[in-house]
């Protein structure tokens, strides 16, 4: 399947603190030290997708290549291994 890349979020306790479990809870996810990578995403049909790896650095490369660079980006089959339908609701900051 190709998927349409708009946006790039890390998941980590560094970026989030204690919000961290919360934001992994709402996704379903395990809250593992490392963190998570989210691709927000179209399918091939338009429906807004949420892709998710454990590579947070490949993700934060993504995320910090110029927005040229990303233009047409083709996502590698099981570097996202995971997905979700939609694009996540929940807001969480970091607590200070």
């Amino acid at each position: 399947m190709t998927f349409r890349a708009h946006e790039f979020m890390i998941l980590t306790p560094q970026h989030l603190g204690d919000n961290y479990r919360t934001a992994c809870a709402a996704l379903g996810l395990d809250a593992h030290e490392d963190g998570w990578g989210l691709l927000l995403a179209e399918d091939s049909d338009g429906n807004p997708v949420t892709l998710l790896t454990a590579d947070v650095a490949y993700t934060q490369m993504l995320a910090d290549a110029p927005a040229e660079t990303r233009s047409g980006l083709t996502v590698p089959e099981g570097l996202f291994p995971l997905m979700r339908p939609g694009w996540p609701t929940v807001n969480v900051s970091r607590d200070q």
